[in-house]
């Protein structure tokens, strides 16, 4: 938090904004969360948490949550729209993200790369990245570190990275004009192919990794 707003709002706590928007909302006056302001909140929380499969879940999310459905949210719509509405194109794109998956079980990273052509195959779009650096987190709990490199139609290469603590995502990726925040980021790499941005990124994350043994 970079504390630009006139008020701040702060729980280290808390697995997600729509967690600290419901408190907010409850100290104010409870009947503002109906069931439809629960089921918002909610989805914030499942898909922040990987549906509550992520690290930081501890038992007052896990109460928050419960509150949340007690008030009506509506779970199983959630979980419908966030993880089993998956289109053909998506899914050709996550086997070849999958099958190209690499590891170093070491340094706790787990990467994979997808071309122009990966995209052309499939049949989709960068749209569908998102779900993906999902699926290589959930893949490899034990791993640190996810790394998803892709070619864009400009040929420059973007890398989506996230990290598990105490490792910072904005930090590691910042020689590469990174933009986001700690838990992930987006990566930035010009004229290079996306093998040599691979070696220099990986190479980069090794580094930054040992010097924090």
């Amino acid at each position: 938090n970079e504390h630009f707003g006139q008020i701040n709002i702060i729980d280290m706590s808390a697995v997600a904004c729509s967690e600290v928007c419901f408190n907010l909302f409850n100290e104010i006056d409870e009947t503002l969360v109906d069931e439809n302001v629960a089921t918002y909140f909610l989805t914030g929380m499942i898909f922040k948490t990987k549906s509550f499969r992520s690290d930081n879940v501890t038992p007052k999310t896990l109460q928050t949550a419960g509150e949340l459905i007690a008030r009506g949210a509506r779970r199983d719509e959630i979980v419908r729209n966030l993880y089993k509405t998956k289109t053909v194109e998506t899914l050709r794109l996550w086997g070849r993200a999958l099958a190209r998956l690499k590891s170093d079980p070491q340094y706790k990273i787990v990467w994979t790369l997808l071309t122009r052509h990966d995209f052309a195959i499939a049949g989709a779009d960068e749209s569908s990245l998102e779900n993906i650096i999902d699926e290589l987190i959930m893949s490899a709990p034990e791993a640190s570190i996810a790394a998803l490199f892709f070619e864009r139609k400009d040929k420059s290469i973007s890398v989506m990275l996230n990290a598990k603590r105490p490792y910072d995502a904005l930090h590691l990726g910042a020689p590469f004009n990174a933009a986001g925040g700690r838990e992930s980021a987006l990566l930035h790499l010009r004229n290079q192919d996306i093998i040599k941005a691979e070696q220099k990124v990986i190479s980069h994350l090794k580094e930054k990794i040992r010097a924090n043994l």
